[in-house]
């Protein structure tokens, strides 16, 4: 209800665009290894996904009823900057022995987004977007996956845990089925839950749409 009085005031009160910043984690991420598109399927696994895709539609209706306003809705990729870690360190952090885990040689990646290029993309949209061809949705992230690889020395060259240790994927497998059978409450609730349906699948989002207003340089290793 926030929400929607929010939408509904700004775009009646003289602004010409509008930015709504939502999540990746709307999207139901595929196991083949296709880039995923603002068009693609949706699956709301969390509270989290499920606040954000209503406000989407909120948003989106309140930019339909005033022909006038150009909106944006970003759908972004958790977040990263050299001084904040939390949502790439959840990939390969076990608080259960507060240390860090690999599968394998740690080739398989997830999709991250530098705050700057978030940042240089809204800049990017209230400079250039021009007419109602520029509203809707847009896919927001690094242009590469991230490898747990390149976590892991991201941690160490800022010497934030000790070893990675590499762990059996079998097992954890089997102790997340577990989980799901005995428990939802976690996937629900937990922010930053890591599905293992999907942990190796290297799902990129197409940022196509986003690209013919920016560009997007910033990544893990050039990150400020």
């Amino acid at each position: 209800m926030y929400d929607d009085y929010l939408y509904t005031l700004a775009v009646s009160s003289g602004i010409k665009k509008a930015i709504l910043i939502s999540t990746s984690q709307v999207y139901e991420f595929p196991k083949s290894r296709e880039p995923i598109r603002e068009t693609d399927r949706l699956k709301i696994d969390s509270n989290y996904a499920k606040l954000k895709r209503k406000a989407e539609e909120k948003f989106g209706d309140a930019i339909k009823s005033n022909p006038e306003v150009i909106g944006a809705a970003l759908r972004v990729a958790p977040i990263y900057t050299s001084d904040f870690s939390d949502n790439l360190m959840a990939k390969i952090y076990d608080p259960e022995t507060d240390g860090l885990f690999v599968y394998y040689s740690g080739d398989y990646g997830f999709q991250f987004c530098c705050l700057h290029n978030l940042v240089e993309f809204i800049m990017c949209y209230v400079k250039y977007a021009e007419d109602r061809t520029y509203s809707g949705l847009y896919n927001i992230a690094d242009n590469n996956i991230c490898s747990a690889r390149e976590i892991i020395a991201y941690a160490r060259a800022r010497k934030t845990y000790g070893p990675a240790i590499q762990r059996n994927v079998g097992k954890d497998k089997m102790k997340s089925l577990i989980g799901r059978l005995t428990s939802k409450g976690d996937q629900k609730t937990n922010y930053r839950y890591n599905d293992m349906d999907t942990f190796f699948n290297n799902n990129v989002l197409d940022g196509t749409r986003a690209k013919k207003l920016c560009n997007f340089k910033w990544n893990i290793e050039n990150t400020k």
